[in-house]
């Protein structure tokens, strides 16, 4: 196990500390994986912002970053960003109103409206706090248009809480949580 560590940065980039993942290909150890963690900006009396990177090894043996979290913890994925869960065969409720809503799942980061009985059925998302949360809301219904909500008071693109935003039937909404009481969305074609 080789950890490597550097107790006294003064300029940003400096590697402070590095943890090697070994694994054996049949004959040979090789590192496989590493974590490393970085001075994310020059050392200052009593700080030294710092970030985490994640790297991890391709089929073709080349180790490559795959995750940087900096110092305001914002995080950078090298490739493709896997949503956090599928929830589908969702009927939205009857009505139209952000009181007849079904409430979409807080855990599942992807939904899928199967059943829009009538114009304006509706959904709702969990409550807007701020974190930054990504959710994909698509209306797979073959002809009636969803209506999306935000939770209590929460509002969607600034449009009133009551009023919600639309879903047409085979179009989707892309709705970022930005700040308590708030969400942003981009629709999508």
């Amino acid at each position: 196990m080789a950890i490597e560590s550097n107790r006294d940065p003064t300029a940003n980039n400096e590697t402070l500390w590095t943890q090697d993942i070994w694994a054996k290909d049949g004959t040979t150890r090789i590192v496989v994986g590493q974590i490393k963690a970085i001075s994310d900006a020059a050392a200052t009396p009593g700080a030294v912002a710092s970030r985490f990177e994640f790297w991890t090894m391709n089929s073709s043996g080349t180790l490559t970053k795959a995750l940087t979290i900096d110092s305001t913890q914002a995080a950078a994925f090298t490739s493709l960003v896997r949503w956090g869960g599928i929830e589908t065969g969702i009927t939205a409720g009857v009505g139209g109103t952000q009181a007849n809503a079904v409430a979409l799942s807080s855990t599942k980061t992807v939904h899928n409206i199967t059943t829009v009985t009538s114009a304006n059925d509706s959904v709702k998302l969990p409550a807007s706090t701020g974190a930054g949360a990504v959710h994909f809301v698509k209306n797979s219904a073959a002809a009636n248009s969803a209506q999306l909500f935000g939770a209590g008071t929460d509002t969607i693109d600034g449009v009133a809480a009551a009023t919600g935003v639309a879903v047409a039937a085979g179009k989707s909404r892309i709705c970022v949580d930005f700040a308590a009481g708030t969400w942003l969305s981009i629709l999508g074609a």
